[in-house]
């Protein structure tokens, strides 16, 4: 059957019996059921008018199963521009887990010293997302990306003599290569003062970071001295990127 807007008719391809649909365009109204058989498109399936909340369902020997479009389309190496997403679980980017909030906040109770520098010990976890980002005095973050990371400390050491006049903190990472650096410190010196002093130290600074390296902060005085709690001494560190 044919005229002048198609043709409709039988043919055999390959020892299989096919009808042939000739037309520059089909459309179909009502619904098309498969029951025995596949739908093979050699080019493009195009949806027009797709809604995010309609639904594709396929159904397998084994049973009803869901096909996501999505991902499939974006594990196939194709690239893809969505605009608006919402990700309520994990974003991983080549294998690694991008978490889209990453921050901590340390107390520290009252720590006391003298000449020696010495390793900040006191401290207690008050805000970490995700958790687990403290691990111990010597590695009190550990980022769970690689990215850059604003890391803040303030305190105020309280001189416990009256001949106090050097006061230090100084914050350390160890990187995947185990290599030890000094990054940042923060030094207060005054004259010889027959009055006992409190200086106030603060380190501010932005580092690049990879789960595997860690942080640790010291401090040092000249002789007795006391670091005082929270809120006095505070550490705060957040992702920038």
């Amino acid at each position: 059957m044919s005229n002048h807007l198609g043709q409709i008719y039988s043919t055999t391809k390959n020892a299989e019996k096919y009808i042939v649909l000739n037309s520059q365009n089909v459309e179909l109204s009502g619904n098309v059921k498969l029951t025995n058989g596949n739908l093979d498109v050699s080019q493009n399936l195009i949806f027009n008018n797709f809604s995010v909340t309609d639904k594709i369902n396929f159904r397998e020997n084994s049973g009803s199963t869901s096909y996501n479009i999505i991902n499939n389309n974006l594990t196939a190496n194709n690239d893809a521009s969505l605009n608006n997403v919402d990700i309520c679980g994990n974003l991983k980017v080549n294998g690694q887990t991008q978490n889209s909030k990453v921050f901590m906040r340390m107390n520290t109770f009252l720590q006391t010293g003298n000449a020696t520098e010495q390793t900040i010990t006191n401290w207690t976890p008050v805000i970490s997302e995700p958790a687990n980002l403290y691990q111990s005095s010597t590695d009190i973050f550990r980022p769970p990306r690689n990215g850059h990371y604003s890391i803040n400390f303030q305190t105020s050491l309280e001189s416990t003599t009256n001949n106090s006049v050097n006061a230090r903190i100084k914050l350390y990472q160890t990187d995947i290569f185990g290599t030890l650096s000094l990054v940042c410190r923060s030094h207060e010196s005054e004259a010889n003062d027959p009055f006992l002093k409190s200086r106030f130290l603060n380190m501010n600074i932005i580092l690049y970071l990879v789960p595997t390296d860690s942080l640790y902060i010291t401090i040092q005085g000249d002789n007795g001295y006391s670091m005082p709690a929270s809120p006095y001494t505070n550490l705060s560190i957040h992702n920038v990127d």
